[in-house]
């Protein structure tokens, strides 16, 4: 008898977070992770701590100084880094290069990873640029859960090749969005599945919600602002063709979101205008990729 989507659902989710074929963060991640919930922490804790992974503090210290944030290359090290960013900003960073560092490497024949990526970097600088816009109060961690929001579609091409070939095929074949051909054939669709990762590596709950949700944002009941800027920045980034994310259409944004944001045309252009900036000062984060 074939397994039935709750029969599927079960096994990834039991595979995820149960066995150890899915690969952990760095150590330090989890502690920086840790030290940050702590009351007395300082900057010198976090910087001290990032810096014995050096090739982590090398690359986060590389992209601080990008043209992205317009430093010029004046911080010199992860202290001073973490003083003018904040102790958030720096570990969004260094969680975004410890999980690009995990999967750049996969390979697949039919899947583009490029194009994966370049959707997840467009939809990262999207939704900063976004909450900037906005004035939104996640400001600091709208770029890495845009840039993590499709975490859970990495998880099924590298760890689970049959089910999201079965799933792209009816995509294909249906004209079905991605999330509803895994949630019909999986019974959990890449956003749960990710939020499922998430818990387990331990990220910060309201990073674990917005890429949960991501692509149903009004059921999440908690952490609405960040989960709707990661909405609104990937439909933006899809209907800009920046990158693919497996879609043969872009999937409409949710009424809510679009109540919520008020977006005049005038505001989507000014939002256009400056996405378009600040992509082109992300040259060092598709740089991380090669």
């Amino acid at each position: 008898m074939n397994p039935t989507p709750e029969d599927r659902r079960e096994y990834i989710l039991d595979r995820i977070t149960g066995i150890h074929d899915i690969p952990t963060l760095p150590h330090v991640i989890n502690k920086l992770n840790a030290l940050l919930k702590a009351p007395h922490s300082t900057a010198q804790d976090v910087g001290e701590l990032i810096n014995t992974d050096q090739a982590l503090a090398s690359k986060t210290l590389k992209l601080v100084n990008s043209p992205y944030y317009g430093f010029g290359g004046k911080i010199q090290n992860i202290n001073r880094a973490i003083v003018i960013l904040g102790f958030n900003k720096i570990r969004n960073l260094a969680l975004s290069v410890s999980v690009v560092e995990m999967f750049k490497g996969a390979r697949s024949s039919r899947f583009d990873f490029p194009a994966f990526w370049e959707h997840s970097i467009g939809s990262a600088v999207m939704c900063e640029t976004l909450a900037d816009f906005l004035k939104s109060p996640e400001t600091e961690d709208a770029f890495v859960a845009g840039l993590l929001h499709d975490l859970g579609k990495l998880i099924l091409v590298i760890y689970f090749p049959e089910d999201e070939e079965a799933t792209a095929r009816v995509v294909e074949e249906e004209g079905l969005f991605t999330f509803d051909a895994e949630k019909r054939l999986l019974g959990i669709e890449h956003g749960e599945l990710g939020m499922a990762l998430a818990e387990t590596w331990n990220f910060p709950d309201k990073l674990v919600r917005a890429i949960g949700y991501h692509n149903r944002p009004a059921r999440s009941r908690q952490v609405r602002e960040l989960t709707f800027l990661v909405h609104m920045a990937q439909f933006l980034s899809q209907c800009l063709l920046v990158g693919a994310a497996g879609e043969v259409a872009v999937p409409p944004v949710s009424p809510e979101v679009w109540q919520h944001f008020e977006f005049t045309p005038e505001d989507l252009d000014e939002t256009f205008a400056r996405f378009t900036t600040n992509l082109k000062r992300a040259a060092d984060f598709f740089n991380l990729l090669s």
